[in-house]
């Protein structure tokens, strides 16, 4: 059939530990035709951008972890990635079936919605991650919660907060904002004073999507989350929310030993072991769990 898109991009293989699987993950680039400037490119119906995501589901036989989560993650929280299925044949050779996914970041017309960074202010609207530390040191931070030892209180191996956007242009200033605007929120929920409504935790947070992305990596059993491909984003004008990444350990898939699927796991883990000191973000769970069992989690 005659090509739908037919682009220039740069390809690289993607990935920690799955650079070492037997079915490889891509990222895509696409440029204009002098191969330095980004191009926009829509790809199955989804928002147009220069940035995709192949993921090649190695560990996942089914194939399906990351497209059934992020779709019902779609139906629950302001933003998932947007995915199809597909088959990618690489240099005339068949790979298999992959996931085409939306790479996480801004985009004017669609994906986070977070006003466009400006590198000659200090504040900025941020994206980070919690996961083993950027390829670039100076996206590291260096916050509260990790220099007072808080953000791991299990005894789980420590991730490392960085800074995904803004990328080329994130300046020390602007570093330093965001690890100072973070630090905010993790003395608040530290603190005394977690449940007062002026000095607590509620100013820096959006708290639904708190207690969202806790439930789904409950309901999902995802090993990875708080530890491992863990997204947030922040609008320099609101609050911090999350977003969801990477469920091919989801459902009980990864650990030599069941977990109990009766059991809670990421009440300790992070954040959420500061959050759950307070009976009303309890009670905001409980409360969301059983709406969401009537509808989008029920058995039906």
């Amino acid at each position: 059939d005659k090509p739908t898109v037919d682009e220039k991009a740069m390809v690289r293989v993607r990935g920690r530990s799955s650079r070492t699987f037997d079915k490889l993950g891509y990222y895509l680039k696409f440029k204009e035709d002098n191969l330095i400037d980004n191009k926009d490119v829509a790809l199955s119906a989804m928002t147009a951008d220069s940035d995709w995501v192949l993921h090649g589901p190695f560990l996942d036989k089914t194939l399906m972890r990351n497209y059934l989560c992020y779709n019902l993650s779609g139906e629950i929280m302001d933003y998932a990635p947007n995915v199809r299925f597909c088959e990618l044949f690489l240099n005339g050779e068949y790979m298999g079936v992959y996931v085409l996914t939306e790479k996480i970041g801004y985009n004017d017309d669609g994906r986070i919605d977070i006003s466009e960074t400006d590198e000659n202010l200090r504040e900025t609207s941020y994206i980070i991650k919690a996961d083993q530390g950027a390829d670039d040191p100076t996206h590291d931070l260096n916050t509260f919660g990790s220099i007072a030892h808080k953000t791991m209180p299990d005894g789980l191996s420590s991730s490392q907060l960085e800074v995904l956007y803004p990328s080329k242009t994130l300046t020390p200033q602007q570093r330093d904002y965001i690890e100072r605007d973070i630090s905010k929120f993790e003395k608040a929920i530290y603190s005394f004073d977690y449940k007062d409504e002026k000095l607590g935790y509620h100013k820096h947070i959006d708290v639904e999507s708190f207690v969202d992305y806790f439930i789904i990596n409950e309901f999902t059993l995802n090993y990875d989350a708080m530890g491992l491909s863990t997204n947030l984003y922040k609008d320099v004008r609101g609050k911090l929310h999350f977003t969801l990444w990477d469920f091919n350990s989801a459902f009980d898939y990864y650990r030599d030993s069941s977990t109990n699927p009766q059991g809670f796991r990421l009440q300790n883990v992070y954040w959420y072991d500061a959050l759950f000191r307070h009976e009303a973000f309890v009670g905001e769970v409980v409360r969301t769990y059983e709406d969401l069992r009537k509808n989008i989690l029920s058995d039906d």
